[in-house]
C-alpha cells in the first residue's frame, strides 16, 4: 500500500452516528475526497491544499501503530474522511483485523474498492441536492 493521507487518529470515543451510535470507537480520518459538499463540517479533511497542509502521509503499519498507541479499550476503528474509498485501504484494513480490531467505514458511496467487502461495517450516506453536488 502507497502511503495515504493521515489527517488525524484519535479515540478512545464514543460514536455519534449511524448504526454504531453509542458504541466506543478510535477513529482514523483519512484525507481526500471527491466532493465538496456545501455543508462540510470536515473540509480540512477534504480540501486538498488543507490535506496537503495537516495531513501526514503514513504506511498502513504507521496507521495501525498510532491506534494502538491510544488509550485501549475500543474493538471498533471508524475509517472516515473525507471519503477513505479513494484510497486503496487493503492492508490498512488486514493489519487492524490482525490486531483483532472490527473495522467500520463512512462513505458518502460514488467510489467502490473491494477492500471494502473486507470490513465488518459499511456507512453510506448518500449525499442530498442541499451538499450541492450533482449525483446519479
Amino acid at each position: 500500500m502507497k502511503p495515504v493521507p493521515v489527517v488525524e487518529t484519535f479515540g478512545p470515543t464514543v460514536q455519534g452516528e449511524g448504526p454504531l451510535a453509542g458504541v466506543p470507537t478510535f477513529f482514523i480520518r483519512l484525507g481526500l475526497c471527491d466532493y465538496r459538499c456545501s455543508w462540510c463540517d470536515s473540509m480540512y479533511a477534504v480540501d486538498p491544499v488543507a490535506v496537503k497542509e495537516h495531513a501526514e502521509l503514513l504506511s498502513a503499519g504507521e496507521a495501525v501503530e498510532r491506534v494502538m498507541a491510544l488509550e485501549p479499550g475500543p474493538q471498533w476503528v471508524t475509517l472516515s474522511g473525507g471519503n477513505p474509498a479513494m484510497h486503496d485501504l487493503t492492508e490498512l484494513v488486514a493489519g487492524l483485523h490482525d490486531r483483532r480490531l472490527l473495522v467500520a467505514v463512512e462513505t458518502q458511496g460514488s467510489v467502490w474498492r473491494d477492500w471494502l467487502l473486507n470490513v465488518q461495517m459499511l456507512v453510506v450516506s448518500p449525499k442530498p441536492p442541499s451538499s450541492g453536488m450533482v449525483t446519479d
